[in-house]
């Protein structure tokens, strides 16, 4: 079975690059990690041998122009015949039914989206500061991941630029819709916010992250936000939380139901300060 990640205009290269290695170090050796085009979504035969298809992060405008028409029916009827999906970043906002990013300013994008994944509203920035030419609105943020039986767990240096949350989230509505709360943000402009939703759809799945979780904390870019902050970490709590990141991935896929290959002996921490 292939894993597909989506490759065309407007995604970033290093989230591409950052989403397939985060695959082969969590997935099992039976799946073959594939880019995929628009031109190869827009025909319906990589449906039948697709365990799990990612958008990544990039600009959410090209995605509209190059995924139109049979690209989104086919990755549509892929979700609601059982397969399932990712979103991280820009991938997310697609993936809603309607998106407000910097709403009122000169780059706002605002509009409807035809995959609504999401039955509700992404909106950002959920932190500000954000330049496309620039690292300038990049940051290390933390998520608390929730589960259904109330248990909490927090996620340090988690690399956001841009990204958005899942306005409506908390309506109960929602859950009849089959939305779950996956995460929040907890610091600072975000705080409170939701950071990832898992949505189903027919016989499908999605998760839709706003924060670029994929990105390892050891490289860059995240190796430079986490060493700007006021109180950079040591080398030996980004290992902590590189390694928690890895569990976070982990645990994602886990709720898509794909097979995970062994998990490597890591060195945990119960709480990890910056």
């Amino acid at each position: 079975m292939n894993v597909l990640v989506y490759a065309g205009p407007g995604t970033s290269e290093i989230s591409v690059t950052h989403s397939i290695g985060s695959l082969r170090n969590a997935l099992h050796s039976e799946y073959t990690i594939k880019k995929v085009t628009p031109e190869e979504l827009a025909t319906p035969s990589w449906i039948k041998t697709c365990a799990l298809l990612l958008i990544p992060g990039g600009r959410d405008l090209p995605y509209v122009a190059s995924l139109h028409g049979p690209a989104n029916q086919n990755i549509r009827r892929f979700v609601q015949e059982g397969g399932r999906y990712m979103g991280i970043c820009a991938g997310a906002y697609y993936s809603s039914a309607k998106l407000k990013w910097e709403e009122g300013t000169p780059i706002q994008v605002v509009g409807n989206r035809p995959l609504g994944f999401y039955p509700g509203t992404s909106v950002g920035c959920v932190y500000s500061g954000f330049n496309y030419a620039t690292e300038d609105g990049a940051r290390c943020v933390r998520v608390e991941l929730e589960d259904d039986d109330g248990g909490r767990k927090v996620f340090a240096g988690i690399y956001y630029n841009g990204g958005g949350h899942f306005d409506g989230a908390d309506d109960p509505n929602m859950r009849a819709k089959g939305v779950r709360i996956l995460a929040r943000y907890i610091d600072g402009e975000g705080k409170g916010k939701v950071s990832a939703v898992s949505c189903d759809v027919g016989e499908g799945r999605a998760i839709l992250w706003g924060p670029h979780f994929e990105f390892p904390l050891d490289a860059q870019p995240a190796n430079t936000a986490l060493r700007r902050q006021e109180k950079p970490p040591t080398s030996e709590c980004v290992t902590v939380m590189e390694n928690e990141r890895v569990e976070l991935i982990r645990h994602t896929l886990a709720l898509l139901g794909v097979t995970l290959a062994a998990p490597l002996v890591r060195k945990t921490a119960s709480d990890v300060k910056l």
